[in-house]
């Protein structure tokens, strides 16, 4: 039974130069239809833009405006650590996350997924299907339809076969807690800051995914992610490998062919960089030496080869960066 008068979902939402795009994230999650209480925290890194007097503007305007909880920081202290910020400050048993440059679109959103969770406690996690918005060419792009394997997304979650959308997720803050205390993500410098979480919460919880788009995610020219710059995108990947084996340490050590995937995808993964951003037919041919030489399967090679090909004709046709 849900109890009113107590806050029982979070929206964290951490924002940096966000000033173009925070008022359609903000909007986005006070139209929740909600018959419960929800708050949204925002916690802004020192943005040197018009983003403090948008967000007061909404306290003040906005007939939700009371939900918001603002933070803005004195100097700037990074995205990690403005994460843990707005975690800390989180009260309701539930959080959901978006940040200042996503937004979502479908009111009822917060209340399906806490449904969900009230009504099926084995589950720590529920998220939705998204749709991508291109900044810069103005277009959308909406994702394939994908059948999620609730019950081993495990293993599927480290080989990259099962994609969660941060921005679509409402999770038991527990099982965050629990992973920030177990794992210690500081001390580990990781670039790619969810998959962890989603690596902890498969290890400790199930899986629900709904079949509808409830947000969009927008992606900029430059980010930790999204950026132009071979080297960055190098050590994200790199990054995501240490991930990787990192869960793969604790789970499935003995899996030594799991382990040869993991080390895999981190070579193909670079050799479609290289191609994207570069077209360079020589770097492409060493890539592909390296890829081979460590992969003695050709079948699996050849495999390989075909599924660049093929993701490269897609990241050309949709401009992905």
């Amino acid at each position: 039974m849900i109890n009113n008068s107590q806050i029982l979902v979070s929206v964290n939402m951490i924002t940096y130069l966000h000033g173009k795009y925070i008022r359609e994230a903000i909007e986005g999650v006070l139209m929740q239809n909600c018959n419960f209480n929800f708050e949204l925290i925002i916690a802004d890194d020192c943005s040197p833009d018009n983003t403090s007097k948008i967000v007061t503007d909404i306290i003040n305007s906005h007939p939700n405006g009371n939900k918001i909880k603002y933070f803005r920081h004195e100097k700037n202290i990074g995205m990690h650590a403005n994460s843990d910020f707005v975690i800390n400050q989180a009260k309701g048993k539930y959080i959901a996350i978006c940040e200042g440059d996503d937004y979502w679109i479908d009111p009822n959103k917060l209340q399906k997924q806490v449904d969900f969770l009230e009504n099926n406690l084995e589950y720590g996690i529920v998220h939705t299907n998204f749709k991508n918005y291109f900044q810069s060419t103005n277009q959308f792009k909406f994702l394939s339809k994908k059948k999620h394997n609730i019950e081993n997304c495990y293993k599927e979650l480290i080989l990259g076969r099962y994609h969660i959308g941060t921005l679509t997720t409402c999770f038991k803050k527990e099982l965050l807690i629990n992973f920030i205390n177990e794992i210690k993500p500081s001390k580990h410098n990781w670039l790619m800051g969810d998959l962890p979480v989603w690596l902890y919460f498969a290890q400790n919880s199930k899986f629900h995914y709904i079949d509808e788009i409830s947000a969009v995610y927008r992606i900029l020219e430059e980010s930790a992610s999204q950026t132009l710059n071979i080297d960055k995108k190098f050590k994200f990947e790199e990054s995501i490998y240490e991930v990787r084996m990192y869960f793969w340490e604790r789970s499935f050590k003995n899996d030594f062919s799991l382990k040869r995937e993991i080390l895999n995808l981190l070579f193909y993964n670079k050799l479609l960089i290289n191609v994207y951003l570069n077209g360079s037919i020589f770097q492409f041919i060493c890539l592909l030496l390296n890829f081979h030489i460590r992969n003695t399967n050709f079948l699996y090679f050849i495999g390989s080869f075909k599924q660049c090909v093929n993701k490269l004709k897609s990241l050309k046709k949709c401009k992905i960066h």
